[in-house]
């Protein structure tokens, strides 16, 4: 349109036949665009979401995104996203493209189905930390929902195993999903001190880690504790007698309601663990105690823990014959739990 205008501007210097000329494009462009889609009011300016840190909140900056455009929905899917790298105008915000990961890299497709934006990403997308991920995936579905035609956006995520197969973690999200759920909002953010609960080097019980993570919600809470339960102790020279599986994913942590029943779904990877049935039930406390505690530290004890692996409820577990069913906070396990260097709280 711009390109157009100019072009009858420039038009108007020629001074052979310019005043003729000028008249007929006028009249074809008027023709054109009155039975074409194109709008200009204004409408067209999209919402590019980037974080505000001083205010802990996302915020969008409106950016012209011409429409429709020849590609459809996807041309202006990937100009919101060049957007998203670009750096925002105002300096109180900054972009949450997650840092040193290329778009060709990161995003390996992207297909409309209905009104769903299906967008297909790497294992980069892994690389980020909990945080990064959190403001980087609310970003992207609250810049994309407002793009015509997107009411909702599904987000694969690829990953592989040791033994070289490649599967898709897969969910929704949408406007609603991002500003309601306090699972997910990035409007919650905050820091906080939990523990981590391993099983100690003689096999005996439980003892407790403290970890501190910055960035994290109700569900990153969980989430962010049980992924670093599966890295290890922090100390190099405590080798505990039950690890969890080399490996293993948290494929997705689930809070039913405030204070309700806890739904963990572990990878494939877990059901490689190879000791004896005590030992698998000390593997199972580790964990159900890491992840209530991590939710509301010393509390929440009426809390239930559910298993899942690959989304898969199993009967039982290395010798463990009630894994199908719940398994609440033991202390009982916990060496020195009630002590002084156990206690803590959230900053």
């Amino acid at each position: 349109m711009y390109k157009l205008l100019g072009f009858l501007r420039n038009l108007t210097r020629v001074q052979v036949g310019s005043v003729v000329l000028v008249a007929v494009l006028v009249v074809v462009a008027t023709l054109v665009l009155a039975n074409s889609d194109w709008d200009f009011s204004g409408e067209d300016e999209q919402a590019i979401y980037f974080f505000n840190v001083g205010e802990g909140r996302l915020e969008p900056e409106f950016r012209f995104l011409p429409y429709p455009l020849p590609g459809g929905t996807l041309s202006m899917v990937d100009m919101a996203l060049v957007n998203m790298i670009n750096e925002p105008d105002r300096t109180a915000l900054s972009r949450v493209w997650p840092e040193d990961i290329e778009l060709r890299e990161l995003i390996t497709g992207l297909e409309m189905q209905g009104n769903t934006l299906v967008v297909t990403f790497s294992e980069a997308y892994r690389k980020m930390g909990a945080l990064e991920e959190a403001l980087f995936r609310s970003a992207f579905t609250l810049t994309m929902v407002g793009l015509p035609h997107i009411e909702e956006v599904k987000i694969r995520v690829a990953y592989g195993n040791e033994d070289g197969e490649i599967g898709w973690d897969e969910w929704f999200e949408s406007a609603g999903t991002i500003a309601n759920d306090p699972s997910i909002s990035p409007m919650r953010i905050s820091n906080a001190t939990f523990g981590l609960f391993f099983v100690d080097e003689a096999g005996e019980g439980l003892v407790v880690e403290t970890y501190f993570a910055e960035g994290v919600n109700v569900r990153q809470r969980a989430l962010a504790s049980l992924e670093r339960l599966i890295e290890g102790p922090s100390d190099p020279d405590f080798l505990p007698a039950v690890s969890i599986p080399t490996g293993t994913r948290v494929r997705n942590v689930i809070e039913v309601a405030a204070g309700g029943d806890i739904y963990v779904d572990l990878s494939a990877e877990f059901n490689r663990f190879g000791g004896t049935a005590a030992q698998a039930e000390l593997l199972i406390a580790s964990i159900v105690n890491t992840l209530i505690e991590s939710i509301i530290p010393g509390g929440g004890r009426a809390r239930r823990v559910f298993f899942f692996i690959d989304s898969i409820r199993y009967e039982e577990f290395h010798g463990v014959s009630d894994f199908h069913l719940y398994f609440t906070f033991d202390e009982t396990l916990v060496l020195g739990y009630g002590e002084d260097e156990y206690e803590y709280e959230d900053e």
